[in-house]
């Protein structure tokens, strides 16, 4: 669940949000349903882990990593957000 430590708040599962059990699994049903590339990714300001991705994103997860190092979703009253990652030349921007 994210922002919640996994069985610990039981009490709040109604208010979280749950990762997916497969993320890569979802990830390759987002890329083929609508041809969106996708990472779920939980990142905050103390590091970033790199859950699933679909099979087409052919960045290491150093490179992914990188990608998501200054936490571009915040980590204040925000709740999960989706970020657009495009295309810029030979890398990414936000």
């Amino acid at each position: 669940m994210d922002g919640f430590y996994d069985g610990a708040w039981s009490e709040y599962r109604d208010i979280g949000i749950e990762i997916p059990k497969n993320s890569t699994k979802v990830c390759n049903e987002v890329k083929q349903k609508l041809g969106i590339s996708l990472m779920i990714i939980d990142s905050n300001d103390f590091g970033q882990e790199i859950l699933g991705k679909s099979d087409d994103i052919s960045f290491n997860e150093q490179k992914l990593k990188a990608l998501i190092k200054d936490n571009p979703a915040g980590q204040g009253q925000q709740c999960t957000p989706f970020i657009l990652i495009r295309k810029k030349g030979n890398f990414c921007e936000k």
